[in-house]
């Protein structure tokens, strides 16, 4: 794995394939980018994450959230029992943009 990733996004698409969630995130705001294979069509972001544990929350179509997992080799990003999800409000921006400037 990669380093981790930080973002806040609205996810767009699910799918579930062999037991994991499959999803495109279109980016709100990207914190940490680490190896995330990022797309881009014109000013819209997107990018690929796949949740693979169980016990992991499941990312709903529609919601906006903050994603903090892993990448993969092929640069998704994964979502691993140790990453961190939660439901993105504007209020949080504030405290998120600290974590453009500190090292990790």
């Amino acid at each position: 794995m990669f380093p981790s990733p930080v973002l806040a996004g609205t996810v767009i698409t699910t799918v579930t394939r062999g037991g994991s969630l499959h999803a495109t995130v279109s980016i709100i705001n990207i914190y940490k980018e680490g190896n995330l294979a990022i797309q881009q069509a014109g000013k819209n972001m997107s990018a690929k994450v796949i949740v693979v544990c169980k016990q992991c929350p499941l990312l709903r179509r529609g919601l906006n959230y903050i994603i903090m997992g892993q990448v993969g080799e092929d640069g998704r990003g994964k979502i691993m029992p140790n990453s961190f999800i939660m439901m993105f409000k504007t209020k949080n921006q504030k405290l998120l943009n600290v974590l453009k400037n500190k090292q990790c």
